[in-house]
């Protein structure tokens, strides 16, 4: 089969030979002509088609260049996005990892967190108290004189005996030590 230049150059190259026969025809009488100019017209025709024909070849062979091309495109880039994804999910992989230890550090130093505000709050009732007993003590020990009527208990030979505050924190102090040792 000719390709597309030499089937357009053997259409163009086919000339009209120079010498046509000339006839009558017998049963009409008409003058018939026989040969390649008799044959122009119809040459000159199937030239046009096979040009078209060409021409319409051409387009199909540049499409199914371009298309070819297209694909060659796509499928780079099919494969990249391809990889770019697998790169993606790798990295979403790692940072999920890296969310369930942050995560579970976060949880666990959170719940740290709640027991010792609970236990903060323990404290501060307990400190309250324990502030509550001080003051009382110091108001009994430092206050606590007639007309109160709430004094603390000491034998009547030492009426009228005045105590520093040091004093009867020591004798506390001490008696707390000995009741301790004597278990």
């Amino acid at each position: 089969m000719l390709g597309r230049p030499d089937r357009l150059r053997a259409a163009q190259s086919e000339q009209p030979a120079a010498e046509d026969r000339r006839y009558v025809d017998p049963s009409t009488g008409q003058v018939l002509v026989d040969g390649p100019a008799a044959a122009g017209g119809e040459v000159a025709e199937l030239a046009k088609e096979l040009r078209a024909i060409v021409t319409f070849e051409d387009c199909v062979q540049q499409t199914l260049f371009d298309s070819a091309r297209l694909l060659e495109s796509l499928a780079a880039q099919v494969e990249q996005l391809t990889k770019e994804r697998d790169y993606a999910r790798g990295e979403s992989a790692i940072n999920m990892e890296n969310f369930k230890v942050t995560n579970k550090a976060y949880v666990k130093s959170d719940n740290r967190r709640v027991e010792l505000e609970a236990r903060c709050a323990e404290l501060e009732k307990e400190n309250e108290a324990l502030r509550k007993d001080a003051e009382r003590y110091r108001w009994l020990r430092d206050k606590s004189v007639p007309p109160h009527n709430f004094y603390i208990a000491v034998p009547d030979e030492f009426h009228g005996v005045s105590y520093k505050p040091q004093e009867v924190d020591a004798a506390i102090d001490a008696a707390i030590e000995k009741g301790r040792s004597c278990g």
